[in-house]
């Protein structure tokens, strides 16, 4: 089960079928049980013709802000604890993969996060 959305649109793949979600995108992906209640709703809608996968899509994300945990390798860590000596932040980074919850950062609001086949903006530096 695949959901996909472009501008107001939301398809719903299931078993090599497509269909039509009408409903806002905030209220459906933060649905307690949101497997559950899809299945339930698949026969309620309409079927669609099979959509273009290699078009651009908005990101999986609706007004939500995108948040990230943690440093992903350990390589990453020690470029970190690299780049945090001077400061005196170096062990900021250890903590985060010895803690027993994750650090959170703040990465993006909605606006500013690239969907499938979305152009990005890299820095020149």
């Amino acid at each position: 089960m695949k959901l996909y959305i472009k501008d107001k649109t939301i398809w719903l793949e299931f078993n090599n079928k497509y269909f039509l979600v009408e409903m806002d995108w905030d209220v459906l992906v933060n649905r307690v049980g949101l497997y559950n209640f899809l299945l339930e709703l698949i026969p309620t809608l309409v079927e669609d013709s099979p959509i273009d996968l290699n078009t651009s899509f908005n990101p999986p994300i609706g007004t939500q802000e995108l948040w990230a945990a943690g440093v992903t390798y350990l390589r990453s860590k020690v470029a970190r604890e690299k780049e945090s000596e001077t400061e005196g932040g170096a062990s900021f980074y250890d903590k985060v993969y010895v803690a027993d919850r994750p650090e959170i950062f703040f990465k993006a609001l909605a606006y500013r996060i690239a969907g499938h086949q979305d152009y990005v903006h890299i820095r020149k530096d």
